[in-house]
């Protein structure tokens, strides 16, 4: 029994000490000259020329203001009045109206070609970057190098440090022009650089997906992200309902029916332009309200997993113009 004991004990501090082993393994951070000399290799092997990475990195050092930045992320609850004031207030809607009546000739026919509804790609522009008037101060390639030496979220941050110099080898912004939020995100959509990877366009055939300066690039940008994402013109976002009784399914994104299911299961639609009955929807709570929303809704929401990001962009949209929604 002794011997069997004795065993048991040397069984469970080899484990313990494994599993110590694993755990800081995990979590060392490198030294920063270290992690710079590792980095280098997988960019070159990426495509990044060895000048280029070379004239980023000489006397670069992690900018300890991001990491705190980072560790010090509010827990605040927004609500909806707030997303509101922030991004949807008197003064953003008269901006945005005026910015739609400057560029409708080149907006239009960027939408209709995308299939997007023009409006809403004009309110993304606008929460963004306040329709191009803040596209963020700090030094793109310095941010995401201190997130990516970083051991919190290093994996995905290296990736976006790789596109991120994908943009400067590809001669899209100049070094000095590649600025952003302490996150990552730059341009005036305000897209982090493996969203301008996958969905900026060259929309004036110019060579460069430009979405820090060029308007047609941008407002293209934005179109072929939600056209990717499957948002339709014409087609609704949400809409406003009241639960008559308790459903026997649970809400939320995941639980799709049809209009005319969930009419049948006693939701009410308080909107005046009914939903076509046969579109597949769900029904979502938020500050205590209930909303029916569709396929348009998920393409906003990949774009910004906040429902009430979605809820205030269909808001603004409708305030820009107002005929159309």
């Amino acid at each position: 029994m002794k011997k069997f004991i004795l065993l048991l004990l040397c069984i469970l501090l080899i484990s313990a000490s494994v599993i110590f082993a694993i755990d800081k393994k995990q979590t060392h951070q490198p030294n920063w000259q270290t992690w710079v000399k590792s980095f280098r290799h997988r960019a070159i092997k990426d495509g990044i020329s060895p000048k280029l990475f070379d004239r980023l990195f000489k006397n670069l050092q992690p900018n300890p203001s991001v990491i705190k930045l980072d560790r010090s992320q509010p827990e605040f609850k927004f609500t909806f009045e707030h997303y509101l004031k922030l991004y949807a207030s008197d003064k953003r809607i008269k901006l945005g109206k005026e910015e739609y009546t400057k560029h409708k000739k080149l907006l239009d026919p960027i939408a209709q070609k995308y299939d997007i509804d023009p409006c809403i790609i004009l309110a993304l522009w606008g929460m963004e970057s306040n329709y191009g008037r803040y596209l963020g101060k700090r030094p793109l390639i310095r941010s995401l190098a201190t997130l990516a030496h970083d051991t919190r979220r290093s994996k995905f941050f290296t990736q976006e440090l790789l596109y991120a110099l994908h943009i400067l080898e590809g001669k899209h912004i100049s070094r000095a022009e590649l600025k952003g939020s302490w996150a990552g995100a730059t341009g005036q959509p305000q897209f982090m650089p493996s969203s301008w990877y996958t969905y900026a366009i060259d929309h004036n055939q110019d060579g460069k997906k430009d979405i820090w300066h060029s308007p047609c690039d941008i407002f293209a940008s934005i179109a072929n992200y939600l056209h990717r994402n499957g948002f339709q013109v014409g087609k609704p976002i949400s809409v406003k309902v009241t639960l008559s009784k308790d459903l026997p399914h649970k809400l939320g994104l995941k639980t799709k029916k049809t209009v005319k299911k969930w009419k049948k299961l006693g939701v009410k639609i308080n909107a005046k332009k009914k939903p076509n009955p046969a579109l597949f929807a769900s029904i979502i709570k938020y500050n205590g309200h209930y909303r029916m929303v569709f396929q348009n809704f998920r393409a906003i929401y990949s774009w910004n997993r906040s429902k009430l990001y979605v809820i205030t962009a269909q808001y603004l949209a409708s305030q820009l113009c107002p005929k159309s929604h």
